[in-house]
């Protein structure tokens, strides 16, 4: 045999072995993201029993709770406070609402990036019965697709299985339109508004002004 063909097949064998190893890592890796899930929801269910016991009406003083939790996770993760409340939320609704989601995650099927895209595209499903069936078909394509792929995938899916229509949806979403101004470093800012898809885009060829309110962040 050949030096060269033996340097080729050595080379294979050093890849394979390589694949092999990243692939049982990102599965030990998306099993412990699981098992983040469970706990971070346990933390919001937690937050959720401090609350309830409170008799204060107060909006402020009842937000102490889920504020004060993710303070002391955040602190021991090196996480803000307020990412650590977001995740405790979306934590809440994966394992409460997305139950095969959270188990193809344990079992290393999917990753935490198709949990997301499952986790936003579903997020519209308010039917029990219609989005149990979008998580059983956004779960077997998530198990064979990139979530880049995936996420226009199950935006179209979640349109078809969701059981009101488009038009009263769209009616709904535009009263949530807006403009809000985000400050940026070095004197700049960001501009950002929410329209409806067919509203021509400034810089179109069409006269274009902002006559709402923008807030800023």
């Amino acid at each position: 045999m050949s030096t060269a063909a033996t340097i080729d097949e050595r080379e294979l064998a050093v890849l394979d072995s390589l694949v092999t190893s990243i692939a049982e890592t990102r599965t030990a890796i998306a099993a412990l993201h699981a098992l983040e899930l469970t706990f971070l929801a346990a933390a919001e269910a937690l937050a959720e029993e401090q609350t309830a016991r409170l008799t204060s009406g107060d909006s402020r003083a009842r937000e102490m709770p889920r504020r004060s939790i993710a303070a002391e996770i955040g602190t021991a993760t090196r996480t803000s406070d307020r990412t650590v409340q977001r995740r405790m939320g979306e934590a809440s609704v994966l394992t409460g609402d997305f139950p095969l989601t959270v188990r193809a995650l344990g079992a290393g099927r999917i990753d935490r990036a198709h949990v997301g895209v499952i986790l936003e595209t579903g997020a519209m499903m308010t039917d029990a019965a219609a989005r149990a069936d979008f998580e059983a078909a956004a779960v077997a394509l998530a198990e064979r697709e990139t979530p880049g792929r995936l996420r226009p995938l199950l935006r179209t899916l979640a349109a078809r299985l969701h059981p009101t229509s488009i038009d009263v949806r769209h009616a709904a979403a535009s009263t949530r339109r807006g403009v809000w101004v985000v400050d940026l470093d070095d004197g700049m800012a960001q501009l950002i508004a929410t329209l409806p898809a067919a509203t021509p885009a400034p810089g179109a060829g069409y006269g274009w002004s902002i006559s709402t309110t923008a807030w800023r962040n």
